[in-house]
């Protein structure tokens, strides 16, 4: 993308150059120029959204998301694990049990969803 930022300057230029030469009329001047100064503007709001979103991606890459569940102690061990299945499914981990007087609490983490997790480490 910087190779592009910095030769799209030169190709505007050249093509201000090559229409100088051609015979326009003002008014498609003004239209040719609009739609230059347009897909500029676009190409400069592409670039710096692509840097926020990868800065966004990385830094996923280095936390973590919490959630606490809690379980009634009455709760059958099936319907325990069928919950804790579910849990485990939708990605969450459980690190710590804190039983209390009428029900358990289960902490848990998970990474966020990231595409860079599926690009192999090679160093």
């Amino acid at each position: 993308m910087r190779q592009l930022n910095s030769i799209f300057p030169l190709i505007v230029t050249a093509l201000f150059i090559f229409l100088l030469g051609c015979k326009i009329t003002d008014e498609e001047y003004q239209s040719i120029k609009g739609q230059i100064d347009n897909a500029g503007s676009t190409l400069s709001n592409y670039t710096q959204s692509g840097k926020e979103t990868a800065s966004d991606e990385v830094e996923k890459l280095f936390i973590f998301e919490y959630e606490v569940f809690e379980y009634d102690l009455d709760m059958a061990s099936s319907e325990q694990t069928e919950a804790l299945t579910a849990l485990g499914k939708e990605r969450w981990e459980c690190f710590h049990v804190q039983p209390t007087t009428e029900s358990l609490r289960f902490y848990c983490k998970r990474r966020p969803r990231t595409y860079l997790r599926l690009i192999p480490r090679v160093f």
